[in-house]
């Protein structure tokens, strides 16, 4: 019964997501008829043969661009972080060479993700973001 395959979820959510009038850039789901979006049986052997069924109970179908479509080629299994971590609204901060979005640099460093980013809303200096601790960010940069 395909209400139990693993990917019948998943197609119906990405087909609600299409559908809905409040979606913000529904038009990157326009071309999800080439992924089979219409009939679940398509749908199923287009992801079966591109990218194979889910690794992992878990795993959320993922976007590798996300400023294209749902693509041939640009699909793909994710963990939740790392589907977290690929969305276009996230910001990317390099320090001492490395790389990473804000939320993973304050699970990395012990921070409340709201601190740095308020820290970040200020224009504070990305050293500064990162490495000042928490109970002096008010008196280094209040100084009223």
């Amino acid at each position: 019964m395909r209400k139990y395959h693993p990917l019948y979820r998943r197609w119906t959510a990405i087909r609600q997501f299409k559908y809905n009038p409040r979606t913000i850039r529904a038009e990157l789901y326009t071309n999800l008829a080439c992924l089979g979006l219409d009939n679940f049986q398509e749908f199923r052997e287009f992801i079966e043969s591109e990218i194979g069924l889910p690794p992992q109970p878990d795993s959320k179908l993922n976007r590798i661009d996300q400023n294209l479509g749902w693509i041939p080629g640009n699909v793909r299994w994710s963990p939740n972080i790392e589907v977290a971590n690929n969305r276009r609204y996230n910001i990317i901060v390099e320090y001492q060479g490395r790389t990473q979005t804000l939320k993973s640099w304050a699970r990395e460093l012990g921070f409340k993700y709201d601190t740095l980013f308020t820290r970040y809303q200020r224009q504070w200096s990305v050293e500064d973001i990162l490495t000042v601790p928490a109970e002096y960010g008010r008196k280094l940069y209040n100084h009223a």
